[in-house]
């Protein structure tokens, strides 16, 4: 059962597959559940969580430092985050299931980072809603893994972009920058966290609750008609944005799902982009 993990090809899971694989050792689940709002995640899961899975704070496990224009969420270093990981039971060879209670859109940050380090990794599709399999309270105790996850010193320049590399693409609209965020927060008639309200210029809107049906993700060919509906020029390239990388990483997961291939991560986000007043803002439809 275990080698059926990687056989479909696809960074989702259901639930039923999961059922049917959660408890072997070589598979790690893990919890993401984390609030913009404050909530804190850790009590959702001490509420009731997949039996076996792990809580992962992605404020520390995921988020290193910088300036401001990296953003609120800037990558963990490579070799740190590795790190991080090994104190919780994952390093090299391991299976991962990541999960959260907003369809996949908080997961896809661990997602994504895991990816890029050639971890066989899946989010649950549907997250913890869609779970059909028994519940526990209790904490589960991580057993750190001796054999850590190979990193490399920086993330790979090939899948970023920076806040100055937006600011040149956005003047020569010589990519697609979609924006993860709530269509408000977009149009700048909400703002909760960042400076001042609105969006990068040049920036379409593409709010991550598109891609979801009731359950979980849109069927592939569905997504791709989604996202082929914003993407009219296939040559240009896709830069996926938010408020901090974080939703940003479930557009990425999306496209995966959907079979287009690549897309960039800037990770400053709108965060990075508006830290820095003399940086142009949008409150129109792009």
């Amino acid at each position: 059962m275990a080698a059926n993990f990687s056989s479909s090809g696809s960074p989702v899971i259901s639930s039923e597959e999961l059922l049917a694989i959660y408890q072997l050792d070589e598979v790690l689940v893990l919890d993401t559940r984390w609030y913009l709002d404050g909530r804190k995640g850790v009590d959702s899961y001490r509420s009731g969580h997949i039996p076996g899975a792990i809580f992962v704070d992605v404020e520390s496990v995921c988020t290193g430092s910088g300036g401001p224009s990296r953003g609120r969420h800037p990558l963990k270093n490579p070799r740190d985050f590795a790190s991080a990981l090994a104190s919780i039971g994952v390093g090299s060879g391991s299976r991962v299931v990541c999960y959260d209670d907003q369809f996949g859109s908080i997961a896809a940050r661990l997602w994504w980072m895991l990816d890029q380090l050639s971890v066989d990794v899946k989010v649950l599709d549907g997250g913890f809603q869609a779970w059909s399999g028994p519940v526990e309270i209790a904490d589960t105790i991580a057993r750190p893994n001796q054999n850590p996850i190979g990193a490399p010193e920086t993330w790979p320049s090939e899948v970023l972009v920076s806040t100055s590399d937006v600011s040149r693409i956005s003047r020569s609209k010589g990519a697609y920058i979609l924006d993860a965020r709530a269509r408000d927060r977009y149009l700048g008639q909400f703002e909760p966290i960042d400076r001042v309200p609105g969006h990068i210029p040049s920036a379409k809107s593409f709010p991550w609750t598109t891609m979801i049906a009731k359950d979980g993700f849109l069927p592939p060919y569905e997504l791709r008609q989604l996202f082929n509906g914003v993407l009219k020029d296939q040559s240009k390239p896709i830069i996926c944005s938010c408020g901090s990388a974080i939703t940003a990483c479930h557009l990425l997961l999306g496209l995966r799902i959907s079979g287009i291939d690549g897309g960039f991560l800037y990770e400053g986000s709108y965060s990075g982009w508006s830290s820095d007043p003399r940086r142009p803002i949008c409150v129109e439809e792009c």
